[in-house]
């Protein structure tokens, strides 16, 4: 089940918050979440569960910093970690348990569950990531291309 917008509930695809024009990319291969890159700022909008639908009790997957296991979200800006929306993102990818955006400078933030340390080495692997979480490289390496898999 992949939430497309409005198949919950008609009255988001009229009164959508945000509204989703301007869209730069989209990542449906998240499960149940389904995410956008939207507007001038390249910010990351994010809808469908919080909850994954691979690993029951994990959550995170929308990167608002909320918990609940929500079934339905209608789309939320994804909040970044130290403050503010996720923003300058060319690149998303996603899995049915978490996801990951890649920067236009080349830094990667992945949010969602963690049961395996999928998300990098900044979070605690088994502590999902409410928000989105930089992953550090090596050397202060940058990246030029993702993909997610399931772990």
């Amino acid at each position: 089940f992949i939430p497309a917008v409005g198949t919950q509930n008609t009255s988001f695809v009229s009164g959508l918050q945000p509204a989703l024009t301007g869209i730069v990319d989209m990542e449906l291969d998240a499960g149940p979440t389904v995410c956008a890159i939207v507007g001038a700022a390249k910010e990351v909008v994010c809808w469908g569960a919080r909850a994954s639908n691979w690993e029951v009790g994990r959550v995170g997957m929308i990167g608002d910093g909320t918990s609940s296991a929500d079934s339905y979200v209608p789309p939320t800006y994804v909040q970044q970690s130290g403050g503010g929306r996720l923003s300058g993102v060319k690149q998303l990818s996603g899995s049915p348990s978490h996801l990951c955006a890649l920067k236009d400078n080349g830094s990667m933030f992945c949010w969602g569950t963690n049961a395996s340390g999928q998300i990098g080495p900044a979070q605690t692997a088994g502590t999902d990531a409410l928000v989105a979480m930089p992953v550090s490289l090596p050397g202060g390496e940058t990246v030029e291309q993702i993909a997610t898999g399931m772990q």
